[in-house]
């Protein structure tokens, strides 16, 4: 159960009640270690490792939409191809799906 606002400030101040928040972290932290294979600061490593995927691949979708707006020398087949990429790496970020760098450098080579 987790406790909030005025119910966990009674926890926290009732005899023993940081002691055993203490060891209730302790055990979570240990669940996720074993589940994970990773640390905690592994763990904090990876989410910021997709956290910058994710923002790269936002960056250069709008990168891409800017450049097809202001380019008068893209090929209809280079625009045609742009937005097939940007579907893609649209429908994954929306999907949770971290996209590969290799899939954000290919979109990025096009302008």
């Amino acid at each position: 159960e987790q406790l909030k606002g005025d119910a966990l400030g009674e926890f926290l101040n009732g005899e023993g009640g940081r002691e055993q928040a203490m060891e209730s972290r302790k055990r979570w932290s240990g669940f996720l270690d074993k589940a994970t294979g990773y640390n905690a600061k592994q763990r904090g490593d990876k989410a910021k490792e997709e956290a910058k995927k994710f923002s790269k691949a936002k960056s250069a979708i709008k990168m891409a939409h800017k450049s097809m707006e202001m380019s008068t020398k893209l090929t209809d087949e280079i625009k045609q191809k742009a937005l097939t990429m940007i579907a893609e790496l649209e429908s994954m970020v929306e999907n949770g799906e971290a996209p590969s760098e290799g899939k954000v450098k290919k979109l990025n080579d096009l302008f």
